[in-house]
């Protein structure tokens, strides 16, 4: 990857249940893309010293978060994300569990920060087309994701403009216990995940609020294994309410991990 290489961050978020899981997604990074530049860095809370010191020899950035800084799904993000180099303009945001077995497409990626450095409105560029765009094509690469209540806003991997996010978050932030209130027995973050209002309508009325678009690559075909022509080829997803899928289990296992 040669363009830009200081303006995109890759940012990890993950939380001491799943840290163990998404160390296995930064080795399997440095296993296969080893010519991936941009800069990683992952966040949660309850690192010990020796991962740091692991992952740090990965030339990896770990930001260590409190409690405090960690115990919300969301604004353990919003903290991570104001603690970037404020060079990075844009970050891949992933979560834990995007496992990523062979190359990634650095042309694609090299593409993808160019055409967001140079067209302002677009927010964000979907790599995993999960869903897919289903717009008009936009500069003959990409097509333009229409606005739906279902994952117009994503946590699948997408380079997003970093202000613009930061902005998201706080706002669904603003908007969480009106929303909360809706489901009771739920704690703060069975509301993030399983009520998943950022995926929902309210995200989508929320990204419209903040102004630009969004872009995806487009999906190559209907069968399931076409998530591994995208950019950033990794199978949806490792995690399916709490529990590690056995396909995922097969790979850790084939890659000693």
């Amino acid at each position: 990857m040669s363009y830009m290489v200081g303006q995109c961050a890759i940012l990890i978020n993950t939380c001491p249940k799943y840290k163990q899981l998404a160390i296995s997604q930064i080795i399997l990074l440095r296993r296969y893309s080893e010519e991936l530049k941009w800069p990683i860095f992952i966040a949660s809370t309850g690192f010990l010293q020796e991962e740091i010191a692991y992952l740090e020899s990965l030339n990896i950035t770990v930001i260590v978060q409190t409690e405090e800084d960690g115990s919300d799904f969301i604004k353990s993000r919003i903290h991570a994300l104001k603690l970037l180099p404020a060079a990075c303009a844009h970050v891949l945001a992933l979560q834990d569990d995007f496992l990523v077995d062979r190359p990634v497409d650095y042309v694609s990626l090299d593409k993808t920060l160019l055409v967001m450095l140079y067209c302002p409105d677009v927010v964000g560029c979907r790599l995993m087309p999960c869903p897919p765009p289903k717009g008009s094509f936009f500069k003959d690469a990409w097509q333009i994701i229409d606005p739906t209540p279902d994952c117009y806003f994503t946590f699948q991997a997408t380079i997003w403009r970093r202000q613009w996010l930061i902005q998201f978050f706080e706002r669904m932030i603003e908007l969480a216990p009106d929303l909360h209130a809706k489901w009771p027995d739920f704690t703060r973050n069975q509301f993030w995940l399983l009520a998943n209002p950022c995926e929902r309508d309210t995200g989508m009325r929320v990204a419209q609020e903040l102004g630009g678009f969004q872009i995806g690559w487009p999906r190559v075909g209907p069968w399931a294994n076409a998530v591994y022509k995208s950019p950033w080829p990794y199978r949806p997803t490792a995690i399916e309410k709490g529990v590690l899928q056995p396909w995922a289990r097969e790979l850790l296992e084939r890659e000693q991990l």
